[in-house]
């Protein structure tokens, strides 16, 4: 009952304000968003392969599948433990656990190595803008990937004696095809 006399009023007052309501409700909510948007591939791939291949087929299958994007968050954060648990000591004095945690370390690097082997498979190295180098977290996945290659490289390869100014090539390095010979190269420099 309004206080006009007794006549009711009209609720247009509040059907105005419920039908502004609703059409700023309709402007303002969420218009489904249509996915137009496809991934854009290289056409070739280290300069051979191609987007029909079966190699970079499947390539591109692991690298884009949900549990292995998992698996690598997994492994990063049990290399972080793992290097959290080792404990530095003076002078290349180490215990178990360090000598256990280094077998573990070629593990991680191994995982990861075939993780940027499989990515640049399938999305080409640099080439391309969608390349696997172009994306910051990718390089930056690269270079550590390539950074913990030359110290077991390096240790593998050349061996250096204070006492008598020479590299030695470890000739027990697995990598090297001259095994069981000894080689001295005299520093030069």
């Amino acid at each position: 009952v309004s206080m006009n006399g007794g006549i009711p009023r009209s609720d247009t007052l509040n059907s105005t304000s419920s039908t502004s309501t609703q059409r700023k409700k309709r402007e303002h909510a969420k218009k489904p968003v249509q996915c137009t948007t496809t991934v854009i591939r290289a056409p070739r791939v280290l300069f051979c392969l191609r987007l029909g291949n079966p190699i970079r087929m499947a390539a591109i299958a692991i690298v884009e599948w949900k549990p292995f994007d998992i698996f690598i968050l997994l492994a990063i954060f049990a290399n972080c433990v793992a290097l959290g648990v080792a404990k530095p000591f003076p002078e290349d004095d180490s215990n178990p656990t360090n000598h256990a945690l280094e077998r573990v370390e070629y593990v991680f690097m191994v995982i990861f190595t075939i993780e940027t082997f499989l990515k640049i498979l399938a999305y080409g190295l640099i080439l391309h803008p969608n390349a696997y180098i172009r994306s910051g977290w990718n390089l930056l996945d690269f270079v550590i990937v390539i950074v913990g290659f030359v110290h077991p490289l390096l240790s593998c390869l050349l061996t250096f004696s204070c006492a008598t100014s020479s590299f030695f090539i470890n000739t027990s390095c697995p990598f090297l095809p001259f095994q069981g010979y000894s080689v001295r190269v005299v520093k030069t420099i």
